[in-house]
């Protein structure tokens, strides 16, 4: 797959926004909020320009789910047994008796049956984003190589416009089903560049248009929002009025960022995206995931250590907790993360040996057929001008 490093430095700044919304912007600046649907659109594009290229292969699911683990698990895991140390330091120490579901990624599964969801602790909350891309990683290869490339934007429609519906109707909003429009989009986009990676004049005429979708989805929130509302209250009650405009937020939202994603796409390499080059993004978006992991607990034990000097929180506090936040992700990379993905070498994909079936991901079985027909079609040809020179 084609490196784009500005995709890796928007990464990383949105991990730092993240931070900073969480830190203290949370009631200033409410869209800051909004940089996980950027990470689930850059999630949908590139997980699924992997499939799109590698699916099919022989030994695919395997190579694909053993590299997604050892990218995600392991400093996942390594959170819980430091939560479990600093958790009886806390003044108001977490229930244990969720961990389960934290454990197996099914966090908040209970908002399917519109269960009672079992309070954690609140420095685990943000992990419902990884939850949601632990279930899409599980189930989109399976659609993606099932479906092929013809198909495969049928495929995406329900994972698109399905979740509007399901936040109107009150499912849990951090579910897969009502938040993977994000992932839904950025898989749109990668269907797109396949198809069009040969028509170099078809991706610049395309950049106009991110463009143009990312502007209209920014500034017009105003009036799309309310027109929106407008629609909603001839036809529903006030109270289903809600529900449905947020709804729609959502999916703008989720829209705006695919244009910027596109674009990025589209331009990359080009002078006026330099900046995104910049070696200082580009590292702090290889430890994006560490970052935004980490930044609760880094709060938390910079917290104890606070109270145990008898001060109190100020901004320069919170710098100093971003500054920490950076320094122990570039730690874990270095030490952790790193030396683990080497193992990645022991699951390689390979490459592929097979004719398009169906317009879609080739199937192994057809390529070694198809393999063996062109050397028995060669083989008569040889017995046969072996025949007409005797």
């Amino acid at each position: 797959m084609r490196y784009i490093p500005e995709l890796d430095a928007v990464r990383g700044i949105a991990a730092i926004i993240i931070v900073l919304f969480h830190v203290r912007f949370m009631g200033m600046f409410p869209l800051w909020g909004t940089a996980v649907d950027l990470f689930f659109v850059l999630s949908g594009y590139l997980i699924t320009t992997i499939i799109l290229e590698k699916g099919g292969t022989p030994g695919f699911f395997k190579a694909f789910y053993a590299r997604r683990a050892l990218r995600i698990l392991p400093i996942y895991y390594l959170t819980f047994p430091v939560f479990l140390i600093v958790n009886p330091l806390l003044p108001h120490p977490s229930s244990l008796r969720p961990l389960p579901y934290y454990l197996t990624y099914t966090q908040f599964v209970q908002g399917y049956w519109f269960g009672k969801i079992p309070e954690f602790s609140m420095h685990f909350r943000h992990t419902w984003t990884l939850a949601i891309e632990e279930q899409f990683y599980l189930i989109w290869p399976i659609v993606v190589v099932a479906t092929g490339r013809r198909l495969l934007p049928i495929a995406i429609a329900p994972f698109l416009f399905g979740p509007f519906f399901m936040r109107i109707v009150g499912f849990f909003p951090h579910l897969l089903i009502t938040r993977c429009d994000g992932l839904a989009l950025g898989a749109l986009l990668a269907w797109f560049f396949d198809v069009a990676r040969s028509n170099e004049y078809l991706i610049r005429r395309a950049r106009y248009t991110f463009v143009w979708i990312a502007v209209a989805a920014y500034t017009g929130s105003w009036w799309l929002d309310k027109g929106v509302g407008r629609i909603a209250s001839l036809y529903f009650s006030p109270d289903r009025v809600v529900p449905i405009v947020w709804s729609w937020i959502q999916l703008r939202i989720a829209i705006m960022f695919f244009g910027i994603t596109g674009l990025l796409v589209c331009a990359t390499g080009e002078n006026w995206l330099k900046p995104l080059r910049a070696k200082p993004l580009l590292r702090l978006g290889r430890i994006s995931y560490g970052i935004y992991l980490y930044h609760p607990l880094v709060g938390v034990v910079l917290g104890l250590c606070l109270r145990a000097f008898h001060r109190h929180g100020t901004a320069w506090t919170d710098a100093l907790r971003i500054v920490l936040c950076v320094v122990v992700s570039a730690l874990s990379w270095r030490f952790i993360e790193e030396p683990i993905l080497r193992f990645k070498n022991r699951f390689p994909y390979r490459e592929r040996e097979s004719v398009p079936v169906r317009g879609g991901v080739p199937r192994p079985a057809f390529a070694r057929q198809a393999r063996r027909m062109r050397e028995s079609i060669v083989r008569e040809a040889i017995t046969s001008e072996r025949d007409m020179a005797d």
